[in-house]
C-alpha cells in the first residue's frame, strides 16, 4: 500500500479541490466534472501502470522493465487521447477546453508521482 501512497494523496487532494471549489472553478469556465472524470481515469490508469512496473522489476531482465515503462506510457497517452475526443465530440459547443487542459495538468503530476514511486522500488531493489 505504501507504493500507492502518493497517488492516492494526489487523488485525493484533486477531488476534495474539486468539490470544495466547484463554484470557483464554474466561474473560471472549468466543468469541475470532466477533472473529476480525468482524475480519477489517471488514479486508474497509474496504478495499472505502477502494478506493471512492479511485475516488471521483479524479473530479472532488466529489458522487462523498459518495456514496461514504455508501455504504460503508451496506453495511458492513448486512453487519455480517446477520452478527450469522445467527451469534445459528445460536449460538442459547451466543452470546457480549461477542463481538457487541467486533465493534461493531472497527467503531468500522475505521471511525476508514478515514476518517482518506481524509482524508489527500483532503489530499494538493488539495495
Amino acid at each position: 500500500m505504501k507504493k500507492f501512497g502518493g497517488l492516492l494523496i494526489v487523488f485525493g487532494v484533486v477531488t476534495a479541490i474539486c468539490f470544495a471549489a466547484n463554484r470557483q472553478l464554474d466561474n473560471w469556465k472549468i466543468d469541475y466534472r470532466v477533472v473529476l472524470g480525468a482524475n480519477a481515469l489517471l488514479f486508474f490508469l497509474s496504478v495499472v501502470s505502477l502494478m506493471l512496473h512492479i511485475r516488471a522489476l521483479a524479473k530479472p531482465n532488466p529489458q522487462a522493465f523498459i518495456r514496461s515503462v514504455m508501455l504504460a506510457n503508451i496506453i495511458k497517452i492513448l486512453v487519455l487521447a480517446i477520452s478527450a475526443f469522445i467527451y469534445i465530440q459528445a460536449a460538442g459547443k459547451t466543452v470546457s477546453s480549461k477542463a481538457v487542459f487541467a486533465g493534461l495538468l493531472l497527467y503531468i503530476i500522475y505521471t511525476w508521482v508514478e515514476k518517482r514511486a518506481t524509482i524508489q522500488l527500483s532503489r530499494s531493489k538493488q539495495n
